[in-house]
């Protein structure tokens, strides 16, 4: 019995760094000898996740009991999984609707099986506030290397050799760039806010408690100089690569920096009705 609770402990150890390597890797993950980004992270999704839901189930098999988290989610996200499903049986293109288009190989039926493995894989496996705030960190200094990169690649102190045009953009594109950084910027603050609020719980200190006292503002400081500086990065980062806002930064800084290319309206909303028709 102890046996089997230790191997289940160490199958939940592993698991969870698995999760927080995953998290961290994600958004950073390419091949530095081609540029085809997308098509990298969507075999590097697709095979964390099936070895995360086989360490998952080899857990349960150990464990002798089936652990699935339920959530609000459960029925929204089955509901889709089974759209995908009847999409890619009723498709006229099935390869098409299994691993996507070249070049474009985002939401299809194989990164959505992906994505639904992962999600009850985490939810189910991150048990406690700080195993959640942990990955929450995870991504946080991910997105903040991904900004650090960007930054440097725009200003042209790096430039990689396998990128033939613009600045390296290891989450592929500006827009996907900005998500991950608001996405960071506000999981950030949250957490900044969390913990000044458990500070100022804590009871008063006594007087012979000042040593303790001073460790905790010393802490508070450089949380908030690295809160500081993330959302100085991450922010600049928006401000210069968003599509929102990389006319105004051209237009103050004088310089053109490079941009996403957007179709207009009427032909974007024809592609699009095209592409629900023809390839579900």
């Amino acid at each position: 019995m102890k046996e089997q609770s230790k191997s289940v402990e160490i199958l939940e150890k592993i698991m969870r760094i698995g999760i927080y390597v995953l998290i961290f890797t994600f958004p950073l993950f390419f091949l530095p000898f081609q540029n085809a980004l997308a098509l990298n992270k969507h075999f590097f999704l697709t095979g964390a996740s099936i070895i995360l839901s086989l360490l998952w189930a080899i857990k349960m098999v150990v464990a002798k009991k089936m652990t699935i988290k339920k959530t609000p989610f459960d029925l929204p996200l089955f509901a889709i999984l089974v759209s995908f499903v009847l999409s890619t049986i009723f498709s006229q293109n099935t390869s098409t609707s299994i691993i996507g288009l070249s070049g474009s190989l985002h939401w299809n039926l194989m990164e959505f099986i992906s994505l639904y493995l992962l999600y009850y894989v985490i939810v189910s496996n991150l048990k406690n506030p700080r195993e959640v705030t942990t990955s929450f960190l995870s991504f946080i200094v991910s997105a903040f290397v991904v900004s650090i990169i960007n930054l440097l690649s725009y200003f042209s102190v790096i430039e990689p050799s396998f990128i033939t045009s613009g600045p390296f953009n290891p989450v592929v594109s500006p827009t996907n760039l900005m998500i991950v950084n608001i996405i960071a910027l506000v999981l950030g603050a949250k957490l900044f806010i969390d913990y000044l609020k458990e500070v100022n719980g804590q009871p008063k200190l006594a007087a012979v408690q000042n040593e303790k006292a001073t460790k905790t503002e010393n802490k508070v400081f450089l949380m908030a100089f690295g809160f500081s500086l993330f959302a100085i990065v991450t922010l600049l980062t928006v401000f210069l690569t968003s599509p929102f806002t990389v006319k105004t930064a051209n237009k103050l800084t004088k310089v053109t920096y490079p941009s996403e290319t957007t179709l207009a309206l009427s032909p974007t909303w024809n592609i699009a009705l095209d592409t629900f028709q023809n390839v579900p």
